[in-house]
């Protein structure tokens, strides 16, 4: 039965606690122990970065095919969108606006929610404005003033890692 590699990692980490506590351990048996266990612990890690590497190509992969879908998906919406404008202004053409011969929809002309439509904004009256304003940090002002040796109430600078696999 394989090890995971936690369970190695804990084997390695314990090994060198026993033999810190062996006093009298020669030096050979010291260096023949860890490396039986950093080359588990290597080939492990070997095992779990190639299957990240499937992994990641599976995801680029599928990332991929998603554009691809995503700009299908779009020019099917865009070509419906017209072909129903298209529809509409030849009924409208006609003083079309209801069909009810079809077996599977009827389809009509209805009137739309009257809606806004802004034309030119500086010629709306004051109270028709609404003011927005958004507040957020400046983070990068705030990491250079830290970086300086500032102390800024409410942030700290971050310091994280990250596993690089080439």
């Amino acid at each position: 039965m394989q090890m995971a590699l936690y369970d190695i990692a804990n084997n390695y980490l314990r090994a060198l606690n026993e033999i810190i506590e062996i006093e009298d351990l020669p030096d050979d048996a010291i260096a023949d122990t860890l490396e039986g266990l950093v080359g588990d612990v290597e080939s492990k890690a070997i095992n779990v970065a190639a299957f990240y590497k499937t992994l990641e190509a599976q995801v680029l992969a599928i990332k991929n095919i998603e554009t691809e879908m995503t700009r299908r998906r779009k020019y099917l919406e865009n070509r419906a969108e017209r072909l129903k404008f298209y529809l509409q202004q030849n009924l409208e053409k006609c003083g079309i606006t209801k069909i009810t011969s079809s077996p599977w929809f009827t389809i009509r002309l209805q009137k739309s929610i009257p809606s806004v439509r802004i034309e030119n904004i500086s010629d709306i009256p004051q109270e028709f404005l609404v003011e927005k304003t958004t507040i957020e940090p400046d983070k990068v002002a705030i990491k250079r003033s830290i970086l300086n040796g500032n102390v800024i109430p409410g942030a700290k600078l971050h310091q994280g890692a990250h596993l690089v696999i080439k």
